[in-house]
């Protein structure tokens, strides 16, 4: 079930970063499409399909979609670099796929940078969203504790994990 969750999770992340993108890019072609070839099934497709695919690549290499595995600040640190290398990628693309390499790049870096920073938000809290009701439905595991003679501070570790792990109880055990 966790896993079918974070499925759905890096779903919605995705598609929620695509969709910001294509909305700057339907905007940026209906202003600019000098050649009329920019709007049609093809252009569009491509340009979607390697934002996703570039999108999908870091998001999984970074661990941005680990929802309830890893620590939120952790995620929320991957998905801003998702975003931003996303970004860096895709304005060559974008420059190449409609033919303006010189003329609009300085608008594409303005248009991304801006784009990066409201996905980043969006994203970022669509994430803390998914976090929480991660941890709402999924109990954190019930443990038992054995230690022995060798000192250690393995509880204070795992309490600091108290949405995954709860001690149930302890069992003290001699080194002999």
């Amino acid at each position: 079930m966790k896993y079918l969750y974070r499925f759905i999770c890096g779903l919605l992340i995705t598609a929620a970063a695509t969709a910001s993108f294509f909305g700057v890019w339907w905007y940026f072609i209906s202003e600019n499409n000098t050649t009329g070839r920019l709007m049609g099934l093809g252009n569009m497709s491509l340009a979607i399909g390697i934002y996703m695919l570039v999108f999908v690549v870091l998001a999984n290499w970074l661990r941005a979609y680990k929802i309830g595995v890893e620590r939120f600040a952790s995620i929320g640190a991957a998905l801003i670099l998702v975003i931003f290398l996303t970004a860096l990628v895709e304005i060559p693309i974008s420059m190449a796929i409609s033919g303006h390499f010189v003329k609009y790049a300085l608008r594409f870096v303005i248009q991304y940078a801006l784009l990066a920073i409201g996905q980043t938000i969006i994203l970022v809290l669509l994430a803390y969203c998914l976090t929480r009701i991660y941890f709402s439905i999924f109990k954190p595991f019930s443990i038992l504790e054995i230690t022995g003679d060798h000192p250690n501070n393995l509880t204070e570790k795992i309490n600091n994990l108290d949405k995954k792990y709860h001690i149930k109880g302890l069992f003290r055990g001699n080194g002999g």
